[in-house]
């Protein structure tokens, strides 16, 4: 596909009517499906710490690492899933193809990221909705939060203008799972099989995407950070390896990473690092290196009190995350008068 196609979902325009500014029609849409951000001020990180939907958010992380504790990604690979999870895992492979097809552009004016990923982007944002209603309908449930849940959608792939992608934005496509479990489009007994599945696609996903088209790190901490893009990769790929039948220790990764990569998320996710950096891992990944020589309870323990103050305590992330019907800010809630929990 041409540039083009940026939206193949869009009738081609004349140049007499050129479109909106892409924030303008991206406030328009956010605005339409019933979803917003709320989270602009010091008080309204308060009130974010202590609502309902940052501890929902909190025990389903809980919830699936707890689910896959010692589980490889081969359960239930081999077995049975619910329709909801099947159609997304299409939906996550028909999105790699278009990364194939979409040529990149000259990056000779260009000084960080592809802008060929917003002919992609374009792609994604034209289908949301309506991928998220047949997600909705494949689990028998109505799918009139089929728009609200594409807000989710939209942003957990990348930022379109800046090209760049990290936590919040997997932080995201968690927020999508949470609320398709949440309507019962995907059952409790499936949650296995969204992290081993669902989400071991979305990374492989995300992989592709920021190699081809050079997208930046948002908000990197270098090499004092845990990894340039990912967080959830490594605190769940930590509770996968608890009691481990391969018996793998943390202390042999670098040795183990690439022959368990299809098994296991952590082990993935040190493969990539030491696929694309360059140097010892003690230097160019020193978070990671450090924890080495821990149990891997421990290790899963600690990476989900990073993941609370590092990602869902950080306003510069969690200022991009919109509040709806399915993680409801407290002042919109009908009676008004929701108390706060008492963390």
């Amino acid at each position: 596909m041409g540039e083009e196609g940026v939206s193949d979902g869009v009738a081609a325009r004349t140049a007499a009517q050129p479109p909106p500014p892409a924030a303008q029609v991206a406030g328009a849409k956010t605005r339409a499906k019933g979803a917003a951000k709320r989270i602009k001020t010091a008080a309204e990180m308060r009130v974010w710490k202590n609502c309902p939907a940052y501890k929902e958010l909190q025990n389903y992380v809980s919830d699936l690492a707890n689910c896959v504790s010692g589980k490889s990604n081969q359960e239930p690979r081999d077995g049975p899933v619910c329709p909801t999870i099947t159609l997304l895992l299409s939906k996550l492979e028909e999105m790699r193809e278009w990364a194939q097809e979409i040529p990149l552009q000259e990056l000779e004016t260009q000084r960080f990221g592809n802008r060929a990923y917003r002919v992609w982007y374009g792609r994604m944002q034209a289908r949301s909705a309506d991928w998220m209603e047949e997600l909705l309908a494949a689990g028998g449930v109505d799918k009139a939060k089929g728009e609200e849940i594409a807000v989710y959608w939209e942003d957990a792939f990348g930022n379109q203008t800046r090209i760049d992608y990290g936590t919040g934005h997997e932080m995201h496509f968690l927020c999508v799972l949470y609320c398709l479990t949440l309507l019962g489009a995907i059952p409790e007994g499936d949650k296995v099989a969204c992290v081993t599945r669902a989400f071991a696609q979305y990374i492989i996903l995300m992989r592709d995407l920021q190699s081809k088209y050079s997208m930046e790190p948002a908000g990197s901490k270098g090499v004092w950070g845990l990894d340039d893009y990912h967080h959830l990769i490594f605190l769940l790929g930590a509770a996968q390896l608890i009691d481990n039948p391969d018996g793998l220790e943390a202390k042999t990764l670098t040795t183990d990473a690439a022959s368990h990569r299809e098994r296991y998320l952590y082990h993935d996710g040190i493969a990539w690092i030491l696929e694309n950096k360059k140097g010892r891992f003690n230097e160019h990944s020193p978070t990671l290196h450090s924890v080495c020589s821990l149990p891997w309870p421990r290790i899963m323990a600690g990476l989900k009190k990073m993941y609370w103050g590092e990602v869902m305590d950080k306003w510069p992330i969690v200022q991009h995350l919109p509040f709806g019907s399915m993680l409801p800010w407290p002042d919109d809630q009908e009676d008004g008068k929701q108390k706060l929990i008492e963390l």
